[in-house]
């Protein structure tokens, strides 16, 4: 990859797909169906920015409800229980 891409902050599909652990091949299916990060081609490589990754990440984040980030937590969904 060019140097100036790495410096602004670009990644490999290689690198990509090592972050998320999962094949090169996952990459490109989940960019045929429009899923996952956003990507950027460029000439015959796609890259993708550390920022869309961590957005990315981000957005799959999923926290269980009972567990001890939602414990004692007043803005925590409450569950109704009768």
């Amino acid at each position: 990859m060019h140097t100036l891409l790495r410096d602004l902050g670009f990644r490999t599909e290689q690198e990509t797909a090592e972050i998320y652990d999962v094949s090169i091949r996952t990459l490109r299916n989940w960019r045929s169906r429009q899923i996952g990060p956003a990507w950027v081609k460029r000439a015959r490589d796609v890259v993708y920015r550390e920022d869309d990754i961590r957005t990315d990440l981000e957005n799959r984040r999923r926290i269980p409800r009972n567990s001890l980030h939602t414990r004692g937590n007043p803005h925590a969904d409450k569950r109704i229980v009768d």
